[in-house]
């Protein structure tokens, strides 16, 4: 058992350092033609979020710019202030959206209606909780389209953690991410498989997302972003994934239980809706440690913890998180990683799925 955890966390290892070597990371770059952009948001009890977002996104100065929020059945405050910013800012239109029809998903839905909307040359979909946007955000993205060829360039922003439940619980997405896949091979192979993506920023190329209508081939499916990668592969189509590069920040979460509720939504989608999948990928990372660490020699026990001890510096410095703390915290994360798979296996047994409000997992046929 102790070799067969070793060969995977040398794999782990092995992704790690590929991703090292091959940072996934934009330069920031400038744009000679400035083609139209339309950032599109969908927004469901968003009220809290919107205000700062909105400075952000007109800090950026960027000069053909539509902006399109739609108010995804909010019931909170959330179209009050659409309305007020849409008023005051040209650049800010607001949509109420359509009732939910039946074999769709809230968000996907609410960005497929956003698509049908806009009128830019590119669409980048922005999550209402990004926090910072670096002005040369835009410039930088599209030059690395045009110049890689991508009909889809998605980032993981660096992530903004106060709390101590948030330190608990948001690295364990790059955690999960970095150890697995290196980046470059999502560009590189043409194996649908070999995809990742992160809905907070997806820039599609406007041609291609018009004829493919990306949401509405992935209408059902909980982790979107991922699934529209996959499409985008899986139709000849290239895309990349990107680490934030200090040019965009996000707080997911505010709290532990914000942290445990929204990873369990999604964790075991992420591992192709396959409980067995989860569970091995559960033992061989976390829980068949605890059972043969107190069988190990010295030797094997410090090789073992020199190897962790390296992933999670090479992680936390390529997702420019505190690497100090998430050594700390390490213990934690991979004890609630544990918790959050359970819950997501419960969820998906219980058949209810919840988030702000809606169940996100559709009734099977």
């Amino acid at each position: 058992m102790f070799y067969v955890l070793l060969g995977f966390l040398l794999i782990r290892v092995g992704v790690g350092l590929l991703n090292l070597m091959l940072p996934p990371r934009l330069k920031r770059q400038e744009l000679k033609e400035l083609p139209t952009v339309s950032i599109l948001i969908p927004a469901r009890n968003e009220a809290a979020n919107l205000p700062h977002l909105f400075s952000q996104i007109l800090g950026l100065r960027y000069p053909k710019l539509e902006v399109i929020v739609l108010n995804d059945q909010s019931e909170d405050a959330t179209e009050a202030i659409l309305q007020q910013y849409a008023q005051a800012q040209p650049e800010i239109h607001y949509i109420n959206g359509q009732p939910l029809p039946q074999g769709w998903l809230g968000k996907n839905w609410a960005c497929h209606q956003l698509g049908e909307r806009a009128t830019g040359d590119y669409f980048l979909y922005l999550d209402a909780d990004i926090h910072r946007l670096d002005p040369a955000i835009i410039p930088t993205t599209v030059h690395y389209m045009q110049r890689l060829g991508t009909s889809l360039i998605s980032i993981f922003p660096n992530q903004i953690m106060q709390t101590s439940g948030e330190k608990w619980t948001v690295p364990i997405m790059h955690y999960l991410l970095l150890s697995l896949l290196p980046l470059w091979w999502i560009y590189r192979l043409p194996f649908p498989s070999m995809a990742a993506a992160n809905g907070q920023f997806m820039l599609f190329k406007a041609q291609d997302y018009r004829q493919y209508k990306w949401h509405e081939q992935i209408k059902s499916v909980i982790v979107e972003d991922i699934a529209i990668m996959q499409k985008i592969k899986a139709a000849k189509l290239k895309g990349m994934t990107f680490v934030g590069s200090g040019l965009i920040f996000c707080r997911m979460y505010q709290s532990l239980d914000e942290g445990i509720q929204g990873f369990s939504k999604n964790i075991l989608s992420g591992f192709g809706n396959s409980m067995i999948g989860l569970c091995v990928y559960l033992v061989l990372i976390i829980l068949g440690w605890a059972w043969v660490i107190p069988q190990l020699t010295v030797l094997e026990a410090g090789l073992s913890l020199g190897l962790i001890l390296a992933l999670r510096v090479m992680i936390s410095y390529l997702a420019q998180q505190h690497i100090i703390e998430n050594i700390i915290f390490h213990p934690i994360q991979m004890a609630l990683m544990v918790w959050i798979g359970g819950l997501s296996i419960y969820k998906k047994f219980r058949g209810k799925n919840e988030w702000k409000g809606r169940n996100v997992q559709l009734p099977q046929p």
